[in-house]
């Protein structure tokens, strides 16, 4: 069973032709900046990133 996803956003995947691309951004969802994303993250010119709490609601913001 997905963690971030429910039979609804998996129907959509599947009508869309999504689900790899959902099923690999589920893989990356964690709770804390790993090495591999720190390396990543100073290679870039910028980026943004995504956070939800505890009641589901999210924001995304640039991070420069």
């Amino acid at each position: 069973m997905s963690n971030i996803y429910h039979d609804g956003h998996r129907q959509l995947h599947d009508q869309f032709d999504t689900t790899r691309l959902a099923t690999r951004m589920e893989e990356r969802v964690h709770d804390t900046i790993t090495p591999d994303d720190k390396a990543f993250i100073e290679r870039m010119d910028m980026f943004f990133m995504s956070t939800v709490d505890d009641q589901g609601h999210c924001n995304c913001s640039y991070k420069g």
